[in-house]
């Protein structure tokens, strides 16, 4: 499952991006006002929280921040960091699944090569097979003439 199957399911707009200058700006505050650190957990609340809307989130959680600073955001971030946590769980678990299926995928073609090769070997015995037996009636009708 890729990020937008998985943000779909959960209601989440995969593809929602906001920088700092764009929060800044929603927030009316000056960039300076929030850390590097800061802006990593607004902008995974942003991003992952089922709670900010697809179609306001910025202005959503540019008033959660201007309500109650980094306290909305920091209750926030857990529930945020668990999305998250699901959807690289599910990266890995399809990363997992897709190695498995290429090398049964590979297995499997090795088997056919091999069931061909052995089936290929068994006509060729047959033929020799058939061959032998038309000599040997040969041999047999002459004898019998």
């Amino acid at each position: 499952m890729n990020r937008e199957e998985f943000c779909k399911h959960a209601k989440i707009d995969w593809n929602r991006n906001m920088n700092r200058e764009e929060f800044c700006k929603h927030a009316k505050i000056d960039w300076n006002d929030i850390t590097t650190d800061d802006w990593h957990k607004i902008s995974t609340v942003y991003i992952w929280h089922p709670m900010i809307s697809n179609t306001k989130g910025k202005s959503e959680i540019a008033a959660l921040y201007n309500v109650g600073n980094m306290g909305i955001i920091n209750d926030m971030l857990p529930t945020a960091e668990e999305l998250a946590g699901h959807y690289s769980t599910l990266q890995g678990n399809s990363a997992k699944l897709e190695y498995t299926m290429k090398v049964q995928k590979t297995e499997m073609d090795q088997m056919k090569e091999r069931h061909a090769h052995q089936l290929q070997n068994i006509k060729d015995s047959d033929r020799e097979a058939a061959f032998e037996i038309k000599a040997i009636e040969k041999i047999f009708s002459k004898e019998l003439k």
